[in-house]
């Protein structure tokens, strides 16, 4: 079995990471991961009113989560 000289696998190791950070990249902002991280942050907001009833931070979260939501449905503000 050959040997690769430690500033070649340095570099080749560099490299990958960089094509895996860009591979991430290009996953975290399709469409269909785009819409899911909206719906958690929509659900999240009505569990925060579920537990702790719709105080001014229940209605901050609601009106976030409305926000989420709308964007995720495609639909234009009132």
């Amino acid at each position: 079995m050959g040997t690769v000289a430690l500033d070649a696998a340095i570099a080749a190791k560099e490299q990958a990471d960089r094509d895996l950070v860009e591979a991430i990249d290009q996953a975290m902002t399709a469409d269909h991961v785009a819409n899911r991280l909206a719906m958690e942050r929509a659900l999240r907001a009505m569990r925060y009113i579920e537990s702790n009833g719709l105080t001014p931070e229940g209605r901050k979260r609601l009106r976030t989560g409305i926000e989420a939501a709308r964007a995720v449905l495609g639909l234009e503000d009132d």
